[in-house]
């Protein structure tokens, strides 16, 4: 059996390059590649700045310079109706040889194909490149990864053991799939053509009009670029296909209608390229990772796909290093995903932008005729590319180096810029989080130069605490170097006296003095002593669908904090630690220990009596906590559920019974999914008909109005009418109100409790229950009718499906630390609100399915809660869900989603729901 450090799925640039980075680290590695080695159709050919900045690091920049672009040739974008034809506008930026000298870089963007490029990778990987070799079989254990590999020429088979695998197979990456990380669409997918051809005349024809790239602006389907890839005779023309299924025009006629004159051509090749813009879930899976296009694919409008799968390399080339030679700390690789994954999320949004902008640009009919008509259509069309943005595509240094990483073992800088402004002065970027600047440090030596095999403290200063700080690095094995300079330039591009830069030369920390605590601050870089990071999460109510942005938070880090109403809020998101926090005592929901400023008017704490007035069941602790749940538990027996069974079953049937006549759309929240809950729970507690209608009119404003003072209006609005209806005694019917206050004198329960406990039970008791109805039927109605639940098991199974998937709550209520509280090595500071991240628990591969919609597969869920905490009203709420849908179903088994109007959500980070659910009863 093979033994390597590394295993690297895919010979293509980015597994090159992950291979070049270990190898220069020390770390064996092999890479297995199904291909020949062979690039038979280049795309790819600008090389971006920051890629040639790790070039540069690997000694291989100047083997791409010269690898075969002319110097001499212009590096222009040029807007044409055709080329040698009419000139719309150009974007001139020299060329190779003539070019300004860039100030925040030693390496500009080099025009190197893939057919270039990739000789020049392999050639420097210093590992086994196995060509024509599949992977398969992928197992892992606690320590290692375990494969086979086959000589796809001979059939010979080879296992091999590596401690870590890296898949960079591609777009579709079976590594991936096997892994069961979901890779989801995030845009429009588009089809286009990639048009190979050599015309050997048509630099010299063309003379001074030759461009790098001539982007025509001619018709729907010639309004992309067609590029130089040689800088002599070899092009790339993409073209647009409007309908797939249409007869299309050839390739020959297509090219010579983008030329003005006549010229020799030879179609080399001409295939349909389908681009699909995906950034994949996870990018980790035990001792499995994802880099290049198997986490991400992106427009290469703007040039950034290869370059972020390259940057990709650089990252987590010294992370597996790092751990292999035994500094790091047990979050450093985990910090690879938080920190590579927002930066293709921004990449591939900007790479959108500038897709859009291309086709969304419509192009008169009249743009290359002669005469006025057409130099008015040309004229308009040059103002719009200047004024658009269109340069952008082609030089976007904030995206190649301001784009800033952001993880538990960056440190941030409390006085950093959160934003960034391009202009001829802007110089990337000291900042922790991002690229290290480069200037001058010698004649010869960029500041880059002294980044790559350790941590690198750069000084403008003098600190008394330097060798306290040097020994904190060597006590824990972490490679440090320390250079001083005394340039007040580079001091203050800068920006600190001390600057910490990691090994990939981004920025760790920096500061004007160094920390009292050296070993802390190791320890944090390392990804030993873990910080959690900021995440954005939806807090206050929208008309959107709160779950994705609350999952995408919690992919951030194991733990996350978040910013509410000024004060900091602790997430836990690992489904494991969530566990843990669920069932911690150091983690009391006394409302008590809230914090003053979460006590907002119309917030969800807000809606809170003060704690010296009454406290609710699912906001109280130890004894006092224990006695409300006694004093609710009576209701929500074994005994009472089977009564209540037949009483939903009766006003399910009810409510079907008046779709019955249905033709048309209807909304089923206003006909079924609401009032079926709405309805029970009024029983419940003892509200009578007439005064159903207002109860659910001050809960849709108490929770989702995105109005403040409306909210807080309704909170109290509601508190007093429940103390209205309290205190007259004859308003209500026999129900849970009522039985509260004929216990008031036996059980010592005063009247602001009863008021509480019965204003908590509105706010809550029926709208999760409610949006749970929902998602379970349109969940079904997804599907075709062969594929829902029938039996009574396939009916549980799918609700507790949809309470793990479509989560009504998607966080827990608050919790608030007692003392400091250590999850994961997380340290959350006593009195720290914080909230359980239910909806990311319940996503816990090891566990559960994971992100995939997967009925009976054994998937738990704590949508519920876990322990002392468990939500009483939980059995009940399931025994409506599966009345609902089971009754719904069988009743309308043929029902369908409407085709002409969407469903639509409502939500904020705590609760969600369904608040238009079109559906067509009858079949098709």
């Amino acid at each position: 059996m093979e033994q390597t450090d590394v295993l690297v799925a895919g010979g293509g640039p980015v597994g090159m390059a992950l291979a070049i980075d270990l190898t220069y680290r020390g770390i064996s590695c092999v890479v297995a590649e199904a291909g020949d080695g062979t690039v038979r159709h280049p795309k790819v050919s600008t090389i971006g700045p920051r890629s040639m900045e790790l070039f540069r690091r690997w000694g291989i920049a100047d083997a791409i310079r010269d690898a075969g672009w002319p110097s001499d040739h212009p590096l222009d974008i040029a807007w044409v109706t055709k080329i040698g034809g009419h000139e719309l506008h150009r974007y001139r930026r020299g060329t190779a040889a003539d070019r300004p000298v860039f100030q925040h870089t030693p390496e500009p963007d080099q025009i190197c194909p893939a057919h270039w490029l990739n000789p020049v990778l392999a050639r420097a990987t210093g590992a086994p490149l196995r060509l024509r070799t599949s992977l398969s079989d992928v197992t892992q254990t606690g320590d290692h990864v375990h494969a086979v590999l086959t000589d796809l020429d001979t059939g010979a088979r080879k296992e091999v053991r590596a401690r870590y695998l890296v898949a960079c197979d591609g777009a579709s990456s079976p590594i991936r799939q096997a892994c069961g990380i979901d890779s989801p669409a995030r845009f429009q997918p588009q089809i286009f053509r990639n048009v190979l051809f050599r015309a050997p005349e048509l630099r010299a024809r063309l003379g001074d009009d030759t461009a790098l790239v001539h982007f025509l602006v001619r018709s729907p389907v010639l309004r992309f670029p067609l590029r130089s890839l040689d800088g002599d005779a070899l092009f790339n023309m993409v073209v647009g296909v409007e309908d797939e299924h249409a007869e299309r025009a050839d390739a020959l006629s297509l090219i010579r209608d983008a030329i003005a004159f006549e010229t020799p051509i030879e179609v080399l090749s001409d295939g349909d390229w389908h681009l699909t813009h995906r950034v994949a879930d996870r990018y980790r899976h035990g001792r499995v990772f994802l880099a290049g296009d198997a986490a991400h694919t992106l427009s290469p409008s703007g040039g950034f796909g290869l370059n972020t799968g390259i940057a990709d390399a650089a990252d987590l080339g010294w992370k597996i290093a790092a751990t292999l030679d035994g500094w790091a700390g047990p979050g450093l690789l985990d910090s690879y995903e938080a920190e590579r994954r927002p930066i293709a999320e921004e990449s591939l949004r900007e790479a959108n932008t500038n897709l859009r902008r291309t086709m969304e640009r419509e192009v008169p009919q009249e743009i290359d005729l002669d005469g006025p008509d057409g130099e008015e259509a040309r004229r308009a069309m040059a103002e719009r590319l200047a004024s658009s943005g269109a340069h952008r595509e082609f030089d976007a240094p904030e995206i190649h180096f301001g784009l800033r990483s952001r993880s538990p073992v960056i440190v941030d800088d409390p006085g950093q810029s959160k934003d960034i402004t391009v202009d001829a002065a802007w110089r990337p970027g000291g900042e922790p989080g991002r690229r290290a600047a480069h200037a001058w440090w010698d004649a010869t030596t960029s500041t880059l130069d002294l980044f790559g095999l350790g941590f690198v403290l750069l000084r403008f200063g003098a600190d008394d605490r330097l060798a306290r700080f040097e020994a904190a690095f060597a006590e824990r094995g972490v490679p440090l170097s320390v250079h001083h300079s005394d340039d007040d330039e580079l001091a203050k591009l800068y920006d600190r006296t001390f600057v910490l830069v990691r090994p990939d030369g981004h920025v760790a920390w920096r500061g004007d003095a160094l920390p009292d605590d050296p070993a802390t601050l190791a320890d944090t870089v390392r990804g030993a002593a873990l910080r959690a990071p900021l995440a954005e999460m939806p807090t206050t109510p929208a008309s959107v669908d709160s779950l994705p942005a609350v999952l995408a938070a919690g992919r951030v880090a194991p733990v996350v904090t978040v910013d509410y109403f000024g004060g900091t809020n602790w997430v836990v998101c690992d489904p494991d630690l969530a566990r843990a926090a669920l069932l911690d005592p150091r983690l009391s929901k006394d409302m008590a220990l809230a914090p003053e400023w979460m006590r907002i008017p119309g917030a969800m704490l807000g809606a809170q009596p003060r704690a010296e007035v009454a406290k609710a069941m699912v906001m109280s602790e130890g004894a006092e906590h224990t006695r409300i749940r006694r004093l609710h538990a009576k209701f929500f027996t074994p005994r009472k559920l089977g009564e209540w069974g037949e009483r939903i079953t009766k006003l399910a049937d009810g409510l079907l019974d008046d779709l019955a006549a249905e033709e048309g759309e209807i909304n089923l929240v206003d006909r079924f999914t609401f009032p079926l809950p709405l309805g029970f729970f009024s029983e419940l507690i003892g509200v009578p008909p007439h005064l159903r209608p207002a109860l659910r009119e001050v809960t849709d404003d108490i929770i989702y109005s995105q109005d403040q003072d409306e909210r807080a209006a309704g909170v109290g609005g509601l508190a007093g009418t429940v103390a209205r209806w309290a205190a007259e005694g004859n308003v209500l019917e026999q129900g849970f109100v009522t039985d509260l206050l004929a216990a008031r004198a036996e059980d010592s329960v005063s009247l602001n409790e009863v008021v509480t406990w019965t204003t908590g039970l509105i706010m809550a008791g029926y709208e999760s229950t409610a949006s749970l109805i929902a998602s379970s039927i349109h969940e079904a109605l997804r599907r075709p009718p062969a594929e829902r639940p029938r039996t009574d098991t396939e009916i549980s199974d799918w609700v507790e499906e949809t309470l793990r998937v479509q989560p009504p709550l998607p966080h827990a209520t608050w919790r608030f630390a007692t003392e400091d509280v250590e999850l994961g090595g997380y340290l959350i500071p006593k009195s720290a609100p914080v909230q359980v991240n239910l909806a990311s628990a319940n996503r816990c591969p090891h566990r559960t399915a994971g992100d995939e919609f997967a009925p009976g597969t054994g998937g738990d869920n704590v949508s519920f809660g876990l322990g002392r905490h468990l939500c009483l009203g939980a059995p009940l709420a399931r025994l409506e869900a599966r009345i609902a849908l089971g009754a719904f179903l069988t009743r309308f088994p043929h029902a369908r989603l409407s085709t002409t109007s969407e469903v639509r959500w409502e939500s904020d980070w705590i609760i969600r729901r369904i608040s238009a659910l079109p559906v067509v009863l009858s079949p098709a």
